[in-house]
């Protein structure tokens, strides 16, 4: 498998990410956290809808980008749907919250 897509698992099951939603969603984030834009549209072409996806915290894919401070991704999925914006964690902050939180600069310039 391609390492820049896939990081290594820790189970032994091999799964298909285009079949596997929760896998799918799981890599999204993860592509999220890392800052690898070319994942996160690889793993969201076959499913759009999952970019307003949320995590256990309320959180989609534009508070992880935020929080995270990358930048490509944070424009990225606001091309494509700046309503994530406007969106709220299950603590009231919404993805510029989170970038003034971690001091993203570049985030908040935005």
């Amino acid at each position: 498998m391609d390492p820049i897509f896939f990081p290594q698992s820790t189970s032994s099951s091999i799964f298909h990410p285009l079949t596997d939603t929760n896998k799918l969603v799981s890599q999204c984030f993860w592509a999220c956290t890392t800052g690898n834009l070319r994942a996160l549209q690889y793993f969201l072409a076959p499913c759009p809808s999952l970019i307003s996806h949320r995590n256990a915290e309320g959180e989609t894919l534009m508070h992880v980008a935020a929080a995270k401070g990358h930048f490509a991704i944070f424009t990225w999925l606001c091309g494509h749907d700046a309503s994530l914006l406007n969106q709220i964690d299950n603590k009231g902050f919404t993805p510029i919250h989170h970038a003034a939180f971690q001091e993203q600069i570049l985030i908040l310039k935005f």
